[in-house]
């Protein structure tokens, strides 16, 4: 469970097909936008995205399977995405993608690669279809598939170990501790591994449960405080190691002298609590 870029989630459902033949069951991500997505890996070693990937059931997404059980859902559906630890595409299907930086990856600060298929290379208006799969379909309805659906590549493996994270653990563990703050004030007796693997859990008891998870399960399984404007301050000093900043709390007197709301930005862990201490102490 890893931050999603571009989306404002309500709930999260986990491997649940909407009807029979669906491709795209790993997640349902509902909020602002609509997105379903298939997620596909390999093991060790470099494996590339390749045509037959499309055209046969070599990782059960052909094509015409796919387009064929794609239903009317209640909710609309803004994107299909199929997001893989796949690397560069061979070949075969590199002339039938377009690279699209505009859309977002799926998770935030993973550098991935993103795709939209290429219509006119599939299937050229007025003529046949070039892709040998497609020719029972409507263009249309491949149109309209095309519209909607992104192929992305090149998200890290994972080890399933957080003693010996792979790339995508690695990515967890960096979101929980500097972008929830999970390790320091208010959160400095929360282990980062335990999180982690609180939040793995969860995830995984939801997937075979078919529960929806929405953002207080987070919350609650990783046992976090996000009520910072109400935590007591705890601010334990070193004074050989204290950084006097008088200068500082001088300056920012005079500018409140001048505008009366100002804004201490940072990130967690970097002093804005200490800081303000010292003005409050100043003033």
């Amino acid at each position: 469970m890893l931050p999603l870029s571009g989306s404002e989630l309500a709930e999260v459902v986990l491997d649940k097909k909407a009807h029979k033949g669906d491709r795209f069951d790993d997640l349902d991500l509902a909020g602002v936008n609509h997105q379903r997505v298939q997620i596909k890996s390999h093991g060790t070693g470099d494996r590339s995205l390749t045509l037959r990937d499309f055209t046969t059931q070599q990782i059960n997404f052909r094509l015409d399977d796919v387009i064929s059980n794609l239903s009317i859902p209640t909710i609309p559906v803004d994107l299909y995405r199929l997001f893989t630890t796949y690397g560069t595409p061979d070949e075969t299907i590199s002339c039938y993608l377009i690279d699209d930086p505009s859309i977002p990856p799926l998770l935030a600060n993973v550098a991935t690669t993103r795709y939209r298929l290429d219509i006119e290379k599939l299937w050229p208006e007025g003529s046949p279809a070039t892709v040998n799969v497609l020719k029972d379909l409507e263009r249309d309805q491949v149109l309209t598939f095309c519209s909607h659906f992104v192929i992305e590549l090149g998200c890290p493996l994972s080890s399933n170990d957080l003693g010996i994270p792979g790339g995508l653990e690695k990515t967890l563990l960096a979101l929980l501790s500097n972008g929830l703050g999970i390790g320091t004030y208010p959160n400095n007796n929360r282990d980062l591994a335990d999180a982690a693997a609180q939040l793995i859990y969860t995830a995984t008891s939801a997937r075979g449960s078919n529960r929806i998870l929405r953002e207080r399960d987070v919350l609650g399984a990783l046992r976090v405080r996000v009520d910072y404007g109400r935590v007591a301050q705890n601010l334990s000093v070193e004074q050989l190691r204290l950084v006097e900043r008088h200068q500082q709390v001088v300056q920012l007197r005079r500018q409140l002298e001048e505008q009366n709301r100002l804004a201490v930005t940072g990130p967690p862990g970097i002093g804005k609590s200490w800081f303000l201490s010292l003005l409050a102490e100043n003033l």
